[in-house]
């Protein structure tokens, strides 16, 4: 059985019990074995991804110690982070020629970055 975290797939069954943190270590790592390139960007989408996550996690743990502004504004920083790792996934499989220009298009609008506020 296999589940989708953002844009790869990894095999659940080898991560039971494990977190986040554990779960994409073996998938860096399992990456490595396979000599796989790494992207343009040596997969920093990833660590960029799992840093939003973080972050959100953190933004649970001061929910009740801090105002909701601040949670709010964290949120935010992790809402972001996670839109620019998928502008980074984007545009690493088209510089790669992963994807065409149509099919990077296509994408980019699925994952409705365009709707992205610059602050």
């Amino acid at each position: 059985m296999t589940r989708v975290i953002k844009s790869k797939q990894v095999n659940i069954i080898d991560f039971k019990g494990k977190s986040m943190n554990e779960i994409y270590d073996s998938y860096y790592n399992k990456l490595r074995r396979n000599n796989m390139s790494g992207g343009e960007y040596e997969y920093i989408q990833y660590e960029i991804d799992e840093t939003a996550l973080r972050i959100h996690q953190k933004a649970k743990d001061y929910e009740k110690t801090c105002d909701k502004k601040t949670i709010d504004r964290i949120i935010e920083t992790a809402k972001i982070l996670e839109k620019a790792a998928m502008m980074v996934q984007r545009v690493d499989w088209f510089v790669s020629c992963d994807d065409s220009e149509e099919s990077f298009n296509k994408r980019w609008k699925e994952d409705e970055i365009d709707e992205i506020k610059i602050l």
